[in-house]
């Protein structure tokens, strides 16, 4: 079977649909169907469903020849046109304040066109008579077929009657037919198109006010020409114009309405790419039609908006300097007093119109003496319908100055006293058009609309045929400016208004001057944004072909449900902890019937949800419910349509789009929306609907709350696989730096960032802050709670329950999930440690044991279903409980200040050579509350006769000729890729196991080879300054950016080794009960502190947390039980856990290693809550070592250190 696809043109009044071949862009049968839509349907859905009515058409004629037809085609996407503002490439409407669209304003139209296609399944299979079907005078379809050269494109339906009786295209023709004066040398061909050759003389033709004006001779016969058809033809085709003809006014066969069947299933999973009508448009004539040839061209789309589109080659110019505007979008470009949207679309020609006329103006008109009969047969012949429109939406602001036409002398200069500025009303003449015509038309209302305005020019209005012609002089002095720089060798002219362009063309191509430039007028313009649309397509066909990996890693996904095996006495990568009450639930099925169950009841819902979260996802699963439970269709709006296009305050926090650095933005997420945007959103719903995405629970306090959370090492695999990007950055940015050879720039920090670290630099300092404040504020609101890292298998659980786990989490130890890292200088012994993590990688640098901006929490119920939500869900809720005193709450609310990471340089190589900022530093330039302080905790070494391992820390010297040597050294390093000697400068001291190394800010150091180190840190862990870093290449082959500027700013060159080797203090010996407890003091500019626990002993020990919180870590010895309130929870070796501080006394007891463990639970006699203990009465003695001793670390804040912190 061949391939094709569906090319749709939507304009105002009707949808154009054609079946286009892939392979040679042919129109099947030279056949376009154009369907009128419905001018009172303010429901989105009726509008919607007249675009699939015509697409069924069009299936409805493949079908009735699929038998004789010599040709099968399989039909493998809808491309779509649309002159309305979109986001094309989500599908996502933008139109604002346009008649019967007004509703579409946030709609995702993917979804809904897809939720249509699935009604018409029903339809179909069903036996449901629809517009289709009918052949009945109420019906709205009309079809034409071209002539059989594929250059003969048929008229554009765009000037199908929409008069009482269906008077036809060619009725309409023949009402041009019926006159006989000049049209200025116009010359039409056999293709609809009217060519002015730019070398012609421009005839000079004196418009008199009262002229009618008329087509040549030569224009009629070639117009004769374009039809093709013999006088009986055009009376048949007239006859025959008054029915709305259906292809499959003859039932089809069961077997043919299988196939059709099957063709619209087939069509809902097929590709739908949306691009503006403009686009589509000079696509379709670059392919087949005037353009066909021609290196440059720029073509325009004159109607319901102002389009445009720069093509080079056959390729559309989306920016070029400022020979094209960004987006090749003349539109949005400043005429004026306005843009150029607001002068050459049809709206802006009523402008002119409605500006010319004197306030106390009254004349005549032919078309006042007209009856009611002729009135309701004059053709339509611009796609444009007001009739649901003021009079006073086409009062125009004073846009007349000097220079304007009149009357009496057309253009005059600027010492003319200019006709009466201001807004006027619409004169005498006009009001008794429209009140002869106030006759319902379809149901409808007539008012002033272009298709009025034309025919008032045509037959003598004056100001009408000014209207025209002021409007031609304007567009061509806007475009006289781009054809200068762009230098086309043709301007291609579609849209409604080309019809009329014999009005205005003279006019235009005066005020374009003395330029080499083709202007060609197409009548087609459907058919050429049928076939641009189906190739634009096939252009961006291979991107939807073949969808992206939705995540970038090697490590696995959480699974749905732990199995009791992966709970053992090893490293547990799934750290897990029970809900209290109630069960999480799987998949789509349970989640959409309790959608849809609170949509019944609401008629709204808001989905809202963290950044990176798969929303189309969500929206399509549950799209896909709502057909299969036939549901009336579910509007989808989306967030993104109120998201503040402001770049200016995204910059203020990201700073230089060289640095890797930034600020915190401080705003609040109703800071970076549109409040025009949302509230015309908010006006604008119909319902039922469903709004989705970012910042949805601003939109209604009432409706029911979804929240979709994502965990962050997700959300990171997704934007390396980029899936996933900022929500907040700035719109205008060009991000596509990813240019590996990123060199510094010779005296600053500067270099090009990859496309992952740009994104990950936004998604810190603006997405994280803001999207971390609003999960704070919506805790309370959320009915449903939805992890989000699993799109096709979401669990989730009900907002009470999320709420009481919170609360219940803060009476127990806390385990958040750890993940894990590769680096290039990365090590082999997380790889060997902990068991559950991928092995197919190189390495592992680092695993992020307890980060808590970037870590989450596993909840299970009693099935073992398994469900993640983020830590700062539960910082936000339960920071009293989690940090116990006030002191440390004023400090710390916004952030747990404490970090645990492992740092793996187990047969691995160097850290870079680094420094961090100090207090001031990093809240003057990053808006940091404190800053990254840090420690080293060797947990084990490896040792050989050819290696050992070590520890950069301290300077060797601090001499002035030592500073200047080393400084100078780091930038010539840089600048030519020079290697040092680091030794040189650099303390390198040998690292043993259990070594305690101190790191205030300002300090020099690196960690060496051959290390593995618990690094325990404050929070902040992104500001590492590297000055050196051996000339090393990241794991994608770039050169990683150093920060010497910073780094030099950031250096203290007394710190002496000496004083950052820690060296423990005994503050408890108990000889008696086998266990001891030292203090290993840190810096003084450290905010916290460390006891070590070595336990000799089997019993229990207990430990007070004096209202602070304890992190914690076994760093020797295979497993600890925490007991609590006659409860045991088991930590193995390396395992990070919280103690909060609403735990006031728990106690450790270290528990033995089995070759085979079996964990039991048992009930509690009191709560029924499990208790987890170890069952060793089957253990063998010689599975433990009974003279290893057992090491915790407990890690704690300070009393006073507010102190350090002022």
């Amino acid at each position: 079977m061949r391939r094709s696809a569906i090319g749709l043109d939507i304009g105002g009044e009707h949808v154009t649909a054609a079946l286009v071949d892939i392979e040679t862009l042919q129109i099947y049968n030279d056949t376009i169907y154009s369907h009128f839509i419905d001018s009172q349907a303010n429901d989105p859905r009726l509008v919607i469903k007249s675009w699939i009515d015509c697409i069924h058409d069009l299936l409805n004629d493949y079908i009735a020849s699929y038998d004789q037809s010599s040709i099968k085609y399989d039909i493998v996407g809808i491309g779509i046109g649309l002159p309305v503002p979109l986001d094309y490439k989500n599908g996502i409407s933008l139109i604002k304040n346009l008649y019967k669209y007004e509703s579409f304003y946030g709609i995702n139209l993917t979804m809904a066109i897809k939720h249509a296609l699935k009604e018409l399944i029903s339809d179909v299979l069903t036996n449901v008579v629809t517009s289709s079907t009918s052949i009945t005078d109420s019906e709205t379809t009309k079809y034409y077929t071209a002539p059989t050269s594929f250059e003969c494109l048929t008229p554009s339906s765009s000037i199908l009657s929409q008069t009482d009786d269906k008077v036809g295209l060619l009725k309409h023709r023949q009402s041009i037919l019926s006159s006989d004066t000049s049209l200025y040398g116009q010359s039409i061909d056999a293709c609809g198109e009217i060519g002015f050759p730019r070398k012609d003389p421009i005839p000079n033709t004196t418009l008199t006010s009262t002229d009618e004006i008329k087509p040549s001779k030569t224009f009629i016969e070639q117009l004769s020409n374009y039809f093709h058809m013999t006088d009986d033809e055009k009376l048949k085709h007239k006859r025959q114009s008054n029915i709305k003809r259906s292809p499959s006014s003859t039932p089809h066969s069961i077997q043919n309405k299988s196939i059709l069947s099957g063709i619209i299933e087939n069509l809902y999973n097929v590709p739908i790419v949306f691009v503006n009508d403009a686009i589509s448009f000079a696509l379709g004539q670059a392919q087949h039609g005037y353009g066909q040839g021609y290196q440059k061209i720029i073509a325009l789309t004159l109607g319901v908006s102002f389009g445009s589109a720069f093509i080079q080659e056959g390729n559309i110019i989306v920016e070029d300097g400022d020979d094209v505007p960004e987006d090749g979008a003349l539109g949005h470009c400043s005429y004026r007093n306005g843009i150029a949207d607001d002068y050459f679309s049809i709206r802006g020609l009523l402008n002119l119109y409605e500006s010319l006329i004197p306030q106390q103006s009254r004349h005549n008109s032919i078309l006042s003496t007209l009856s009611d009969e002729t009135i309701s047969t004059l053709p339509t012949i611009l796609d444009v319908d007001n009739s649901d429109l003021d009079e006073s939406n086409y009062h125009s602001p004073k846009i007349i100055d000097n220079g304007l036409l009149t009357p009496s002398n057309g253009l005059v200069n600027d010492s003319t006293t200019p006709l009466e500025n201001g807004t006027h009303s619409i004169n005498k003449t006009v009001n008794d058009i429209l009140n002869t015509m106030n006759k319902k038309i379809n149901g409808t209302k007539r008012q002033l609309n272009g298709y009025i305005l034309t025919q008032l020019a045509i037959h003598g209005d004056e100001y009408a045929q000014m209207a025209f012609q002021l409007f031609g002089q304007y567009l061509g002095d806007f475009l006289r400016i781009y054809v200068d720089k762009f230098q086309p060798n043709m301007i291609i002219i579609g849209g409604g208004l080309a019809l009329a362009s014999y009005l205005f063309e003279d006019k235009l191509i005066e005020a374009l001057g003395n330029v080499n430039v083709e202007i060609k007028f197409c009548l087609s313009h459907e058919f050429s944004s049928c076939i641009g649309s189906v190739y634009h397509w096939i252009k961006n066909y291979k991107e939807q072909e073949i969808p992206k990996n939705p995540r970038q890693t090697a490590q696995y996904l959480l699974p749905v449900v732990k199995t009791n095996d992966e709970t053992t006495m090893t490293y547990d990568i799934y750290p897990t902890h029970l809900i209290p009450d109630g069960e999480i639930y799987v998949g789509y099925k349970t989640l959409c019937d309790k959608i849809f169950e609170l949509l019944d009841q609401s008629q709204m819902i808001l989905i809202d949800g963290y950044v990176g979260t798969f929303f189309d996802e969500f929206a399509t699963a549950i799209n896909e419910y709502s057909i299969q439970r036939k549901s009336q269709m579910i509007l989808f709006y989306d967030t993104k349509t109120f998201l503040l296009n402001d770049d200016k305050k995204r910059q203020y926090y990201l700073g230089d789009n060289k640095s890797i650095f930034g600020r915190l933005c401080t705003d609040k997420f109703e800071d970076f929306i549109d409040d025009d945007n949302f509230q015309y959103l908010k006006q604008s719903l119909s319902y039922p609907c469903i709004v989705i995405g970012p910042g949805a629970s601003l939109i209604d306090k009432e409706s029911p709350l979804i929240y979709i959370d994502l965990p962050k090492n997700e959300l990171y695999y997704r934007v390396q696989a980029q899936r996933a990007t900022s929500y907040l950055k700035p719109l205008e940015i060009n991000n596509n730096n990813n240019n590996n050879n990123n060199q510094l720039s010779t005296n600053d920090d500067d270099c090009d960032l990859t496309k992952t670290m740009y994104e990950k630099k936004c998604l810190y300092y603006l997405d994280y802050p803001v999207f971390n404040q609003l999960k704070k504020e919506i805790t309370s609101r959320i009915d449903l709670f939805v992890d989000g890292q699993r799109p096709e298998c979401p669990l989730w659980f009900f907002g009470e329950q999320f709420r009481l786990t919170l609360e219940y989490l803060i009476t127990r130890p806390i385990r958040v999930r750890p993940w894990f890292e590769l680096e290039p200088w990365g090590g082999q012994w997380i790889k060997q440690t902990c068991e559950g993590i991928s092995k197919k990688v190189k390495n592992y640098g680092r695993s992020y044991e307890m980060i808590t901006n970037e870590n989450g929490i596993i909840l299970c119920d009693k099935n073992k279903h398994l469900l993640e939500i983020s830590w700062d869900f539960l910082y936000n809720t339960q920071t009293t409980s989690i940090l116990g005193n006030d002191e440390h709450i004023d400090l710390f609310q916004q952030q747990f200040p404490i970090r645990f990471n492992f740092l793996d340089t187990i047969d691995g190589e160097n850290l870079s050579i680094q420094c961090h900022p100090n207090l001031d530093y990093i809240r003057t330039n990053f808006g940091e509350i404190y800053t990254q302080d840090e420690t080293y905790y060797i947990l084990d070494t490896k040792h050989n006769d050819q290696e050992q391992s070590y520890v950069y820390i301290g300077f060797e010297n601090d001499q002035q000729t030592f500073i200047e040597s080393f400084e100078n050294d780091l930038k010539q390093s840089q600048q030519n890729q020079i290697e040092i000697n680091i030794d040189k400068y650099i303390k390198k001291i040998k690292s043993n196991k259990h070594d305690f190394f101190l790191i205030p800010n300002e300090t020099i150091h690196a960690l060496g080879k051959n290390n593995i180190i618990l690094e325990i840190s404050t929070t902040p862990y992104i500001y590492t300054f590297k000055l050196y870093d051996w000339l090393r290449k990241s794991l994608d082959d770039y050169l990683y950016p150093l920060n010497i500027v910073h780094g030099l700013k950031n250096i203290n060159y007394t710190q002496k080794f000496e004083s950052l080797i820690c060296q423990p203090e005994y503050i408890e010996h108990q000889n008696n009960h086998h266990y001891e407890i030292e203090y290993l003091k840190t810096h003084k500019l450290h905010f916290y502190d460390i006891h070590r626990i070595t336990i000799d002993t089997e019993e229990i020990i207990e430990i007070q947390t004096e209202n602070r919180f304890h992190l914690c870590m076994l760093v020797e010895g295979d497993a600890i039980e925490i007991i609590y309130n006659n409860q045991i929870f088991i930590y193995n070796y390396a395992e990070t856990f919280l103690i909060p501080a609403s735990i006031k006394t728990y106690s450790i007891r270290k528990i033995k290693r089995k070759t085979s463990t079996l964990l039991e639970t048992i009930k509690n006699e009191n709560n029924d809550i499990p208790i987890v203990y170890v069952n060793d009465e089957k253990s063998d003695n010689n599975d433990f070592n009974h003279n290893k001793k057992w090491i915790l670390l407990k890690t704690f804040l300070k009393w006073n250190c507010d102190n350090l912190l002022v």
